[in-house]
């Protein structure tokens, strides 16, 4: 009887050996997880104030994108205002042009109804214009018509 009492203060002393060993290596993987979690906790933290100065950003962002398309519209608008007194100034010219062209005609003798194209030619006398004005209706007259 006395082997077996031996026999079990052996055996329970080889498993609080155990035990212990197995007690000692659970502490260190116990305090690397705890080291883990604050440096897990100061990720966290740091994760937190990117995700708040990227939320501020992005509201900056929002803010500057509506007023560049505020400005825009507002240029656009101006643009079109333009572009319609540019395309009325251009019907305007053109009328002028157009105008134009049939004065010089008339001036010229061109245009059906003026004396010239009738067949009433004016005798060369009547037809020459007074001194001063006929080197300047002359020059004008070719300006006009090397425009067509």
């Amino acid at each position: 009887m006395v082997g077996l009492g031996l026999a079990t203060d052996v055996l329970l002393a080889v498993l609080l050996v155990a035990v212990i060993v197995y007690a000692v290596i659970l502490n260190r993987k116990l305090a690397v997880l705890r080291d883990a979690k604050e440096e897990f906790e100061a990720l966290l933290a740091s994760f937190g104030d990117t995700t708040q100065q990227a939320q501020t950003n992005l509201d900056s962002l929002r803010e500057e994108a509506q007023t560049v398309k505020r400005d825009f519209d507002q240029e656009l608008e101006q643009m079109k205002t333009s572009l319609t007194e540019v395309h009325s100034l251009a019907d305007d010219l053109e009328y002028l042009v157009k105008r134009g062209e049939k004065v010089a005609d008339r001036l010229v003798g061109k245009e059906p109804g003026s004396t010239a194209a009738a067949g009433n030619a004016p005798d060369a006398d009547a037809a020459t214009p007074a001194q001063g004005q006929g080197a300047a209706q002359e020059q004008f007259l070719r300006a006009l018509q090397g425009m067509r």
